[in-house]
């Protein structure tokens, strides 16, 4: 398993943060893993799902957090989920 981002941030946190934008619980696993610029493979072994299913929702997120592309997808969640 890859390793990135800070062990000490709860994946609650993040589905709290972006509850608000109607965020399911595994695009919020994958909001946070985008935002510590993970690929989508590496998503895809970390969450236990296809890559093709890490893009679906990665468009979803970007959908609708109103991103154009996967980095400022990743620093949309960051800003989000800041405390």
């Amino acid at each position: 398993m890859v390793r990135k981002g800070t062990a000490n941030e709860d994946p609650g946190d993040y589905y709290e943060a972006l509850r608000p934008y109607g965020i399911t619980k595994r695009e919020a696993q994958v909001a946070r893993l985008l935002s510590w610029h993970h690929t989508y493979a590496e998503i895809a072994e970390v969450v236990n799902r296809s890559e093709s299913e890490v893009k679906r929702r990665a468009r979803n997120l970007r959908m609708k957090l109103g991103a154009n592309n996967k980095r400022e997808l990743g620093n949309r969640v960051r800003r989000a989920t800041r405390p």
